[in-house]
């Protein structure tokens, strides 16, 4: 077992989905799992329509390797701006690592930040690769060469050469600078060598597109040569005068950290309903208009978006997440190795509904129950529902805008009758299910409405709120 982990940052533009994809399929071939969030300009809507059948599949195998974790961010401009947003979203693991989108990542590359991952991870101490380019001839050569040298003699690291950065010392150093018209990544360098830190590189080169190095190649070389010891000669000059100031990088926190919940919501259980794509028909009414694989593929983003909320909120509210897959196949299918596994039982849905709270209720005091098609629900929902639970209520509903409801959470039994006899999915299910649940006992209802996906039109509203921060 690894004693690091590690999350991997990609920001890119628009036109550039052809070099995601060669990333994507070097992604696939990663030896451990990882935490990948791309950082864009464009609408999460936007990227997800404009993926053509390759990017797609790729994407959805990644996904679907046990362990990996995916997140999405709308920011920008600017490059600093992208990934900063980004780091923003890691969840508590040990590495940043920004990679650029036209990068290509060998075996020899995974092999050496497998080995690094097994050992314990210092906060002083950050890592890059030597340049490269997947490009070939004489002009590329002898730039890797300068650009080599000058790392081992200079100092002088760019985020073309895949820096893999201690999460907190990120942080610590307030992340990459916004402000600058240039060279954000080589700014970080330099502040974290006068911080006490130190940079260590790989031995195999991570390759790069090279596409900046046309034909004014050896102009754009001695441009950059300039901008960079331009900014670097302040950095060295303070270096040599003063000498690297001594900071406590374990001094912050990792972002999103806190103390678990008190007693009360340790004893809650959120499941969410699944289906495993390639064993049951999923998204039948979306795969007619945007395709079988866009609607699979949607789907298990969907998936992966709730998992990362219930992450947090497994730290934040001390929940216990599960999956309740309705295959028997797929209780160890690796989509679904992120939370311990239930089997729903046979019959209809109330049926379904019954056997698992009922189930759960032997163990824990209060459940909410998901689906997996509202990605936009957020950890503040439910920390709506176990406040509610807290204050007296025995339910708490959240209903959808087609008239269902995306969320159920009670501490108080309930007969399978009630359960039965709820007509589902139909446009009264939400408020029959209210209905009968104030005959047991109190509800509260939740502050928001979220539409559910089956239709384009829904597909539109949600995906436009699954990533928006």
């Amino acid at each position: 077992m690894l004693k690091s982990s590690i999350t991997i940052i990609v920001p890119f533009l628009p036109g550039e989905e052809g070099y995601l994809s060669s990333l994507f399929y070097d992604l696939r071939n990663c030896p451990f799992s990882f935490q990948l969030i791309l950082s864009s300009p464009q609408s999460f809507k936007s990227f997800h329509l404009g993926m053509n059948e390759e990017l797609t599949h790729s994407l959805n195998k990644i996904l679907e390797k046990a362990g990996n974790q995916f997140q999405y961010v709308q920011a920008g401009p600017g490059r600093a701006v992208q990934m900063n947003a980004a780091a923003k979203l890691s969840s508590n693991g040990n590495y940043l690592w920004f990679v650029h989108v036209d990068s290509r990542i060998s075996e020899n590359n995974w092999q050496e930040l497998h080995d690094l991952l097994q050992k314990d991870s210092s906060s002083k101490t950050a890592w890059y690769f030597p340049l490269g380019f997947s490009s070939h001839g004489n002009r590329f050569k002898l730039i890797s060469f300068w650009a080599n040298i000058r790392c081992k003699l200079l100092g002088m690291i760019y985020g073309d050469q895949a820096l893999l950065i201690p999460r907190k010392s990120f942080f610590r150093l307030g992340s990459f600078l916004e402000d600058l018209t240039y060279g954000e990544d080589h700014d970080f360098v330099w502040r974290f060598v006068l911080a006490g830190g130190k940079w260590k590189s790989f031995s195999e080169a991570i390759c790069t597109a090279g596409r900046a190095y046309g034909r004014n190649w050896l102009k754009l070389c001695f441009k950059r040569i300039y901008l960079g010891f331009k900014q670097a000669l302040p950095f060295m000059g303070q270096f040599l005068l003063k000498g690297a100031e001594t900071i406590d990088f374990e001094e912050i926190l990792s972002v999103g950290e806190s103390d678990l919940a008190d007693s009360n919501q340790a004893k809650t259980a959120v499941v969410v309903f699944v289906k495993t794509p390639g064993l049951s028909s999923l998204k039948t009414r979306l795969a007619k208009d945007l395709g079988k694989m866009k609607a699979e593929s949607f789907h298990v983003l969907s998936c992966k978006k709730i998992e990362a909320t219930l992450l947090q909120a497994q730290i934040k509210l001390g929940v216990s997440p599960y999956w309740a897959v309705a295959e028997e196949q797929a209780l160890e299918h690796s989509l679904w190795s992120g939370f311990p596994v239930k089997l729903q039982s046979s019959g209809g849905l109330g049926e379904r509904l019954h056997h698992m709270y009922a189930h759960l209720k032997q163990e824990f005091e209060q459940i909410i129950f998901l689906g997996a098609d509202t990605p936009q629900l957020s950890v503040q929902d439910l920390e709506e529902a176990l406040a509610a639970l807290q204050k007296g209520c025995d339910f708490h509903l959240g209903y959808a805008s087609d008239g269902g409801y995306y969320l159920f959470a009670g501490k108080s039994p309930l007969d399978k009758s009630l359960w039965t006899s709820i007509p589902y999915s139909v446009s009264e299910t939400g408020q029959r299910f209210a209905k009968a649940l104030k005959e047991q006992g109190r509800l509260s209802e939740a502050k928001k409405v979220y539409s559910d996906v089956d239709t384009v039109k829904e597909y539109s509203e949600v995906v436009d709120q699954m990533y928006r921060f």
